[in-house]
């Protein structure tokens, strides 16, 4: 089962999975991280995903990002985001090679996984390449295309705040020196793409200005009715 998880920096992804991940703690499940082997997101080779895949397949849960990023996706993504200014080329590039990461990351141990039936929980999935890269500049097309045959999260959220609120909330983050979270005006174009991507792709949209506890009861409400109706 795939659960993912997409949203603005700041919107509170992360505070939900990590709730998520202690109910399923509660619940005895085993839990897996990616970033403890990456926490950086970075990797170099093939070889480092190969060795951690058996102790990821021991888990029931397991943390996991869409892709992660190998040294010439950090080297584009470094100049792409630096420049900020609908650069075509350089985010199609930039689209192309997160989606080969991708599927490296998918060949070593995100399908090995799903194919024993593990709960993959997803930081980010590919709604989210889809978009960033377009505010970017990268065509709908090409991004519909290259993302195609990827697979649907069975259960997928987007957390949504406000233009404001998330300038506000990045203004303290790591990433508060990338122009995307210094301009009211990329930050409400990266909202009206993930509005459209919600629609299309039929995300399950939260509040994400509600007290964060309110928002996990609807995290668990939503997994709880997938599960039943799996049952049946």
């Amino acid at each position: 089962m795939i659960i993912s998880f997409s949203g603005l920096d700041g919107a509170g992804k992360t505070t939900q999975i990590q709730m998520l991940l202690e109910y399923y703690k509660s619940q005895g499940a085993k839990i897996g991280s990616i970033y403890k082997h990456f926490p950086d997101i970075r990797y170099h080779n093939k070889l480092e995903l190969k060795k951690i895949e058996p102790e990821l397949h021991s888990c029931d849960v397991i943390l996991m990002r869409y892709r992660l990023n190998s040294n010439r996706n950090n080297f584009i993504m470094h100049h792409l985001e630096k420049g900020m200014s609908q650069q075509h080329l350089l985010s199609t590039i930039a689209a192309l090679q997160g989606y080969q990461d991708h599927s490296e990351l998918n060949k070593y141990i995100i399908s090995s996984l799903l194919s024993d039936n593990k709960t993959v929980i997803f930081d980010r999935y590919y709604y989210d390449e889809l978009a960033f890269k377009y505010v970017y500049g990268c065509s709908d097309l090409i991004l519909e295309n290259l993302y195609k045959n990827v697979q649907d999260a069975d259960i997928k959220f987007y957390i949504d705040i406000s233009a404001q609120e998330c300038l506000q909330r990045n203004q303290s983050r790591p990433d508060s020196n990338i122009p995307l979270y210094q301009n009211e005006k990329y930050v409400k174009q990266l909202i009206e793409r993930f509005d459209d991507i919600t629609k299309r792709k039929h995300l399950i949209t939260l509040n994400g200005m509600e007290p964060k506890e309110i928002i996990a009861q609807s995290v668990l409400k939503y997994i709880n009715i997938y599960s039943f109706s799996k049952i049946f």
